[in-house]
């Protein structure tokens, strides 16, 4: 029997929630960023709701620095947010990378946390032949976990392009380590669904 859960909607490209799993080990430090396409709680610090959290940064036709969203903040700063335009990831993840290597540059690299990215889109980014590159450079110390959703057309070329630079990553890594995970939320319309299976690949 599936717990309630573990039900699962959505469309015949639907990733299976049986295969999702977290993208780095637990046993490993990660430091969680997300890039969230505006074109469709545990770390806070201090009780502020504006520190701490997961490091948010926006992307369209241009880069949003959302912050940091945690329990406290979550509902106003995605009230905030002006939704729509184009897709463009490349500032968003320069933006994201440079708040990592602030925070974590100055440490030894064997003390670096692993940088796990979480990118959250509805469709191939405009700037993608710039992207593509990044996800096919991904290590055991960047490790990219790309979540589509929506449906259609749209959806499954998307879903294509991604999982096709999760196989030209593969191939290049020595043992065959996946450091690219593609989940695809094809048809899912339930928010909580698709929150359960995202904090299960970053916890």
């Amino acid at each position: 029997m599936v717990s309630e859960a573990q039900a699962e909607t959505g469309g015949p490209n639907r990733t299976p929630r049986s295969e999702i799993r977290p993208a780095v080990s637990a046993n490993r430090n990660k430091e969680p960023v997300l890039l969230l396409d505006l074109s469709a709680a545990a770390e806070q610090a201090g009780g502020s709701d504006e520190l701490g959290g997961l490091m948010t940064h926006g992307f369209a036709n241009r880069h949003v620095e959302i912050g940091d969203l945690n329990s406290s903040n979550l509902q106003r700063r995605l009230n905030e947010i002006k939704w729509g335009g184009k897709t463009y990831i490349m500032p968003a993840w320069k933006a994201a990378l440079a708040d990592y290597d602030e925070e974590f540059g100055d440490r030894d690299p064997d003390e670096q946390p692993t940088m796990l990215t979480v990118v959250v889109t509805d469709g191939e980014a405009d700037d993608w032949q710039d992207f593509e590159p990044v996800l096919a450079k991904a290590s055991a110390k960047r490790v990219f976990v790309v979540a589509i959703v929506g449906h259609g057309r749209r959806h499954d070329a998307t879903l294509t392009a991604y999982q096709q630079a999760a196989r030209k990553n593969a191939a290049q890594d020595k043992f065959g380590k996946v450091h690219v995970e593609v989940v695809s939320f094809d048809a899912v319309t339930d928010p909580e669904e698709i929150a359960f299976d995202l904090i299960t690949l970053v916890s």
